[in-house]
């Protein structure tokens, strides 16, 4: 059996200060960090989470980082998942090589995180408008905690594939500021109690990330023990590997 958190109320949601009578950026992050868990091991139907996720209020905008990334079902666009990313970094080893880092939660014990690694980069007046351009692999990664009568479970689900990575400055600067466009994404690898309710998706947002090349090698350290761990196997994540291959455009 599992154990459901109890759903809030309207009145536990919607703080007194806010005027509008919808949340507020602030009181959105806590709210949407609970529920995604819960909504990703069964807990919650998705279509609720999108509903709290689409709140906005007290003049806050919904995405409450400078990034932050959406996931949509190709099946079901009622089905949606949001990454706010609280940690950011990049690591640039040439102008075709780039590696990103993105963490929501504390870093040592996060709720999301994602590794793109961009193979090449777009040049004005030379790369092709084709929707169907990649020049990035993706790796996102959803950690779910879940309770049962036979125990408490942490859970992990690792979507891949591949989008087009547009950088709005340039590799080498110490921020970097980029967006991803239309990144087809898929479940490739789960642990045993994951449920995946988006099925074969859709990824696109916008990052600034700070340049820290021993940050990025940390963080990615980090992730592949985590990951491994909870699928009860090594799972490499970020620059070592990945599951789609980015096509380089002539």
């Amino acid at each position: 059996m599992i154990n459901r958190p109890r759903l809030k109320t309207a009145s536990d949601r919607v703080p007194h200060n806010c005027p509008t009578g919808l949340l507020c950026a602030s009181h959105l992050n806590t709210i949407k960090s609970s529920l995604h868990t819960a909504a990703l091991s069964g807990s919650y139907v998705a279509p609720l989470l999108l509903t709290l996720l689409l709140l906005t209020g007290c003049n806050s905008s919904l995405w409450t980082s400078q990034s932050a990334l959406a996931i949509v079902s190709q099946d079901d666009t009622s089905l949606r998942l949001q990454g706010d990313f609280n940690s950011a970094y990049y690591i640039f080893d040439s102008t075709e090589s780039i590696t990103v880092v993105l963490i929501e939660g504390p870093e040592d014990n996060p709720t999301q995180a994602a590794a793109i690694r961009m193979m090449w980069q777009p040049k004005a007046g030379l790369t092709p408008v084709n929707p169907d351009a990649t020049n990035a692999t993706i790796q996102y990664i959803v950690f779910a905690n879940r309770r049962t009568d036979e125990g408490y479970y942490k859970e992990v689900g690792v979507y891949s594939g591949a989008g087009f990575l547009h950088l709005d400055s340039s590799p080498g600067d110490s921020r970097l500021n980029a967006s991803l466009w239309q990144a087809d994404l898929v479940l490739a690898d789960r642990s045993d109690r994951f449920k995946d309710l988006l099925g074969q998706s859709t990824l696109r947002g916008s990052f600034t990330a700070e340049r820290d090349s021993v940050k990025v090698q940390q963080l990615l350290k980090r992730l592949n023990l985590q990951v491994s761990e909870r699928l009860g196997y090594p799972r490499l994540v970020g620059e070592q590997a990945s599951d789609v291959v980015a096509t380089k455009l002539p």
